[in-house]
């Protein structure tokens, strides 16, 4: 969290990353009074909204074709901060495609709950493709990548795959996985995490996510919020940073409206009259 700015931005969608769908996103950040994108470039999906150099992407299908590196570097000439958002543990494609990288049910069946198929946050693998992501991204020139579904599912007696001496739970396994990835990339480019409303306000989320941790391995966190709860909201997140990195920035409210004169993300953008 050291050395953070005030980040205003607005969302772009993976299905809106082509040369024509971004520029309509950067004409409006002027009047939106934003600063910065988060780009979708990793959705739920595993169809990567760009063509990655990465080994696994290629092997297993999972490039999309957008010429994503020309155009990072005409956004940085503009001092646009760009922040790349990757599904994480949540991942269709690769899932179906090698299933060995998949939580299984004790039945020895893939995973799946309303979000998707589920990837072994254990799994060497899997770690290492996200964190080849992470720093590609870090070569293009991007400042921060945002990771949701960095969490467990809400089920439990489920297969990993990792032998392991002590059956883990939620909150051990999404721990193991968030010191991973700090590991293996906050050298290089910013950290961040998507939280779940249920963890910010209760401390320990369903999902695994420990707030007390989260904020103490990722840069920023980001979390759905509203204008009848930012205070609050914004209160806890202070409530588990670390004195000397206790800073209002580090939180990062998702609304339809901005909130407030701290760093926000724009799920949509207001346009001229």
């Amino acid at each position: 969290g050291v050395g953070l700015s005030t980040m205003k931005a607005i969302y772009v969608p993976a299905t809106e990353l082509t040369d024509t769908g971004l520029m309509n996103y950067v004409n409006r950040l002027e009047i939106n009074n934003a600063n910065g994108l988060v780009l979708e470039l990793k959705p739920q999906s595993g169809q990567l909204a760009y063509a990655s150099g990465v080994e696994m992407a290629r092997a297993y299908g999972l490039n999309g074709s957008f010429d994503l590196a020309g155009q990072v570097s005409a956004l940085k000439e503009r001092d646009i901060y760009l922040v790349a958002d990757l599904a994480c543990c949540v991942d269709d494609l690769l899932a179906s495609r090698n299933t060995n990288l998949a939580l299984k049910t004790q039945t020895g069946e893939v995973y799946r709950s309303e979000a998707g198929t589920w990837l072994d946050p254990y799994s060497p693998d899997v770690r290492a493709y996200l964190s080849d992501l992470c720093l590609e991204l870090a070569d293009m020139g991007f400042d921060e990548v945002l990771l949701t579904y960095a969490a467990h599912p809400e089920a439990t007696d489920l297969m990993y795959s990792q032998e392991m001496t002590t059956p883990p739970d939620a909150v051990s396994t999404v721990s193991s996985f968030a010191i991973a990835m700090e590991k293996a990339v906050g050298d290089s480019i910013k950290l961040s995490l998507r939280c779940s409303a249920d963890a910010l306000r209760n401390g320990v989320g369903v999902n695994g996510q420990d707030m007390d941790l989260m904020f103490r391995v990722f840069d920023r966190v980001y979390c759905a919020s509203e204008r009848a709860s930012i205070e609050n909201d914004r209160a806890l997140a202070l409530s588990y940073m670390e004195e000397e990195v206790r800073f209002a920035d580090r939180f990062v409210p998702i609304a339809y409206t901005a909130l407030g004169d701290n760093s926000w993300l724009l799920l949509t953008w207001k346009t001229e009259e």
